[in-house]
């Protein structure tokens, strides 16, 4: 992990306690090992005592796990096409490369 300051973590660092869209907003950053030390202490606090967020992380850590296992395979395009529509439907990204693959 880096101790070098990120700018979309410092808003976060402000704060005395993270909520659940915090959570939400961070943990592609928890599960990388890219938070910095004092947000990761609030991070964990958090997912000690919610539910809902320690499933949304153990979920994000077993699709990470999963796709490291299957790198060298070709994804097929309608489930590229599809992954990335769930993506943004569940977290709001969107990226050219969906766009690319919808006109296909």
């Amino acid at each position: 992990m880096s101790e070098e300051i990120d700018s979309f973590q410092v808003p976060f660092l402000e704060l005395s306690r993270l909520e659940c869209s915090d959570v939400s907003a961070l943990t592609s950053c928890y599960v990388d090992g890219e938070l910095l030390e004092a947000l990761k202490q609030k991070f964990e606090g958090h997912i000690r005592t919610c539910s809902i967020c320690r499933e949304l992380v153990a979920q994000t850590e077993f699709v990470v796990e999963s796709a490291s296992q299957i790198r060298d395979r070709e994804i097929p395009t309608r489930v590229q096409l599809k992954l990335r529509e769930t993506l943004k439907e569940q977290v709001g990204f969107d990226s050219p490369k969906l766009q690319t693959l919808r006109e296909s």
